[in-house]
Parts: structure tokens; sequence; C-alpha cells
């Protein structure tokens, strides 16, 4: 029988990392060897990779896992200093204080800690973000807040894209890389609901910008989305294997692909290809940050005499 888990996530390299907190005991304590210590609230990788397993419907064993060091509240005790749990059960063995505001990570310091994260794929990720709905997930595995957060802010992805509220563009990585991707188009009602749901993103997420973390979320949220429900084997194919006669062609077949990277050298065209899509795009994005909506009146015509 699986051990009560309660999983959380973080935001971290454009990809989320799914982690976990179990009951602690004593024993669990890192000893002070030096250097950042592992939580005694880590489940490792077996519990881990097996809770998310359950919930994906998959062998736990194909879910690669690793340390990973995120910073996390963190309180003073008798023997050291110890994260806060994020619910209070967690720590009853280990007899340290509860987090009640674990949610926004006021209460207590960020420190680093190391716990074991599992590294999903994204066809791995989306239906698990689909599956968290509600705290309870399954037996004995529960979703916590900052979970529940980003689920949240999946739902709205996908919300999106059904209405069709995306457009594609041309970016850059910082590898220098350009890029064909489907990007969110929102208009001011759009972007009034998308931050308010940001506006509820846990510190613990992205401790350096919650806000930022989460448009970037909702970027990536919806470049898969989309991508997936596109990408057919002969678009893959050609993505990745075709000869293409012009940078257009190159970039439209990428946003059809399984990876963004346009395969095209000739940069200068690349570049015309981003201003042309920037002034294409112009009309809708410049509408979006309106503050105004254009509203049509209907009258009914008189009555013929």
């Amino acid at each position: 029988m699986l051990a009560m888990i309660i999983l959380h996530t973080i935001w971290r390299g454009g990809a989320f990392l799914f982690w976990g907190e179990r009951e602690a005991s004593p024993a669990d304590f890192p000893s002070d060897s030096g250097g950042v210590k592992i939580s005694p609230y880590d489940p490792g990788a077996a519990k881990l990779a097996s809770a998310l397993g359950c919930l994906l419907c998959e062998d736990g064993r194909n879910i690669s896992c690793a340390e990973e060091e995120l910073l996390l509240p963190s309180a003073a005790v008798p023997w050291g200093e110890v994260p806060v749990p994020s619910r209070a059960f967690l720590a009853d063995r280990l007899h340290a204080p509860s987090n009640i505001s674990f949610a926004d990570g006021a209460s207590y310091p960020l420190r680093p800690w190391r716990v074991t994260a599992a590294h999903l794929s994204w066809r791995q990720t989306l239906p698990m973000l689909g599956a968290c709905q509600e705290r309870r997930l399954a037996d004995n595995l529960f979703a916590g807040e900052d979970l529940l957060a980003c689920a949240a802010i999946f739902r709205y992805t996908g919300a999106l894209v059904a209405r069709g509220k995306f457009l594609p563009g041309l970016r850059s990585d910082p590898a220098g890389q350009s890029l064909a991707v489907w990007e969110p188009a929102l208009d001011g009602e759009e972007r009034r609901r998308f931050n308010s749901l940001a506006d509820r993103m846990p510190t613990v997420v992205a401790a350096d910008a919650p806000r930022q973390a989460a448009r970037a979320m909702l970027a990536a949220l919806t470049d898969s989305l989309v991508r997936f429900s596109l990408v057919t084997t002969l678009s893959r194919a050609y993505a990745e294997h075709g000869c293409f006669y012009s940078a257009h062609d190159a970039w439209f077949a990428a946003l059809r692909g399984d990876s963004p990277v346009i395969r095209w050298e000739a940069d200068g065209e690349l570049d015309e290809l981003r201003d042309a899509l920037d002034q294409w795009r112009r009309p809708v994005e410049g509408g979006a940050g309106a503050q105004a909506a254009l509203l049509f009146q209907l009258d009914e015509p008189d009555a013929p005499n």
C-alpha cells in the first residue's frame, strides 16, 4: 500500500518538476555533514515515481527522478533547522512547526534543501496537471496548494486554446536559436482573468518571481497544447527531415513538429520573417492591450408604412 504523499511542483528551466512530502520521524532528520541537506520529508525516488505512475496509469519505473535543490520555508528546532511541511501532521513525529502559510511562503525564511523531483515529458505533464482537479488525487495521494495553482493555469490555458485564442510567432531562445512557437493571445478581459490566477501562484513554485513563472507556464502550455493537436506523422517527418524552399516554409514546418527549432540557416531571412509576423499580429495584440472594446448595437427597423 502506498504511504501517504503530498505532491508539489515547481517551475524550473521551462518545465514543471514534481516532488513530494511524506510524514517524517527523528530518524529522517539529516545529519550535519555539510552542504545542502536532503529534506526529512522527501519520499525518495521509488515512492515518488510510484505515486506519479498511479496518476498517469503507467509503470513508475519509466519515470525519471533526480535530486534537485529547492528553496523551502524553514524553521529552527532544538537540534537544528528543518523545512516546514505543508501540513502539520507530517511533522508530528519530528516535533517541528507546521507552516499554515506554506502556500505563500511568507511565514518562514526560505532555505535550500535537496528533494527528489520527477522530470516528466510534456506528454506526461499535461495529463498529470489535468488529473489535479481537487486536493485528493487517489488513495493516500494528495495535491499541495502549489500543484493545484499550476493545474488551474493548465485548465485556463486549455480553455484559451479551445476558443482559438492563440497566434503563431517566431522567437529566439537564450542560445540564439530561432523558434517557431504558438503563443496565447489575451485581450483585456482575458488578461485580467489570467492576472488573478497569477496573483495566487505560491512563492514556492518560483521563489524569485511567481508571477513571471505563471506567464512562462502559460506560454509553454499554450505551445504544447496547440502543437500536440496539430502534429501528425507526416508533419513531424517534414519538420525533422524536409527540404525547405524558404524561411517561411521552415518556420511553418517547425510549428507542426515536435521541436520548435527552425531548420534554416539564413538569419537575415528569419529576421525579415519575424518583422512581418510582428506586423501581421499587431492589430490583434494592439487591441488586446486596449482597455476598450468595439461594440455594435442592432436596432429593430421601423415597421413599414
